[in-house]
C-alpha cells in the first residue's frame, strides 16, 4: 500500500524532473542557435544535459553537457560571467559520472 504509492509518487516526480529538463534543454538549444557567442545559454544547457543525464543514466547527456561546458569556457575563459568555479564543478561532476575520474581532478 504506502510503499507503492511512495514509489509511484517518486517515479512520477522523476518523470516530471526528466520533462523539465529535456524542455529546458530545447530552450538552450534555441538560444545557442540564435546567439551562438552566448556563454550563458551553453553553460545553463550543459546543466540541464547533466541533471537530466544523471537522471536518466544517460551517457550521451553527460558527454553533451561536457561539451557544452567547455563551449562555455571557450567563449569566456573567465568563467561565464565570473562564475568559473561553477561552470569547473558542473563539468567535473559531469566526468565523475562517467567515471573520468582523473580529468575531472
Amino acid at each position: 500500500g504506502t510503499e507503492l504509492r511512495k514509489a509511484a509518487k517518486n517515479a512520477a516526480t522523476a518523470e516530471e524532473r526528466a520533462n523539465l529538463y529535456r524542455e529546458s534543454i530545447a530552450k538552450y538549444n534555441l538560444s545557442v542557435a540564435l546567439r551562438p557567442n552566448d556563454s550563458k545559454a551553453f553553460y545553463g544547457r550543459g546543466v540541464a544535459e547533466r541533471k537530466l543525464g544523471l537522471l536518466t543514466q544517460d551517457t550521451a547527456l553527460l558527454n553533451s553537457a561536457i561539451i557544452s561546458f567547455d563551449r562555455a569556457l571557450e567563449l569566456d575563459p573567465e568563467g561565464v560571467g565570473g562564475t568559473a568555479g561553477a561552470v569547473w564543478n558542473n563539468r567535473g561532476n559531469a566526468l565523475v559520472a562517467l567515471n573520468r575520474h582523473v580529468e575531472a581532478v
